[in-house]
């Protein structure tokens, strides 16, 4: 099925050399990597320790968090060509998943790492600031086809004018719902049209399986999320962010990109059964 205009893929990634370009004979380690300016971001404002290593740690989930855009990205510009190339799209998806499962285990060593006394001891130099801030991970919520939580989260965020530009343009820009269904045909945007594709054994049931994980993945890292979050302020404290803190979290678990893509296994298992 050839891709609609509206599905036009055009992403450009910057900070990087051409191909071929001839390597700087003299760049060390530690140029190559800008190790003194990534030390000097890390900037705690108390002399905690504990403030320190929660610094880190969500430094290197905004890393985690800019790679998974980036393989969404492609799993998307994939799908999007005139000829879908589902092979490629299905090892960006790969690749995603082994990120979130890190991010995963970041929030699992988080509070390991940091206990409720030491938090409070810093807590107070966060202000308004919060994770429910991170324009990556709402851009990672657009991509994966949940937009309306996205867009009314938008008119709540502090950002700055260049994340807000780039989540406004997201939310108008084609997602992986969008990119699936120019695969497996538009009609298939329920979830006994989908019933074929998943049956199939094809590469749309590939696809529509890694959707599906990559959905649930996401589930597993809200619950996550909210368990840290309840091991570190408990269970009824605020959130810095300006949400209900634990109690929010737990609300999000129950969230899915792709509901249909869940209602269609389940018919997929009720049609066995019901021809057996």
């Amino acid at each position: 099925m050839h891709a609609p205009d509206a599905y036009a893929c055009s992403h450009q990634f910057s900070g990087r050399a051409p191909r071929g370009a001839s390597p700087d004979q003299g760049t060390t380690y530690s140029d190559y990597l800008h190790l003194a300016e990534l030390k000097a971001s890390h900037q705690p404002r108390t002399q905690e320790r504990a403030e320190s290593r929660f610094i880190g740690l969500h430094h290197t989930a905004e890393l985690l968090l800019g790679q998974q855009i980036e393989e969404l990205d492609l799993a998307i510009t994939s799908l999007c060509e005139r000829e879908p190339n589902v092979a490629a799209a299905l090892t960006c998806l790969r690749r995603s998943r082994a990120l979130t499962e890190q991010l995963i285990n970041l929030l699992t060593l988080l509070p390991g790492m940091i206990s409720p006394a030491e938090f409070a001891t810093f807590r107070h130099v966060l202000g308004n600031a919060s994770g429910v801030q991170s324009a990556q991970f709402w851009v990672i919520e657009i991509l994966s086809g949940h937009r309306e939580t996205a867009r009314r989260r938008l008119r709540a965020l502090d950002s700055s004018a260049e994340e807000t530009r780039t989540l406004e343009g997201r939310l108008t820009s084609p997602n992986l719902w969008d990119a699936f269904l120019n695969v497996v045909g538009g009609s298939a945007d329920d979830a006994a049209g989908l019933l074929n594709a998943l049956s199939s054994g094809g590469p749309a049931a590939e696809l529509a399986n890694a959707l599906r994980m990559h959905d649930l993945d996401w589930v597993r890292w809200r619950a996550q999320h909210a368990i840290m979050v309840e091991a570190m302020i408990g269970a009824v404290a605020s959130g810095t962010g300006g949400t209900n803190g634990a109690r929010y979290l737990w609300s999000r678990v129950q969230i899915r990109f792709y509901p249909i893509l869940h209602e269609a296994t389940s018919l997929v298992h009720q049609h066995r059964a019901a021809s057996s």
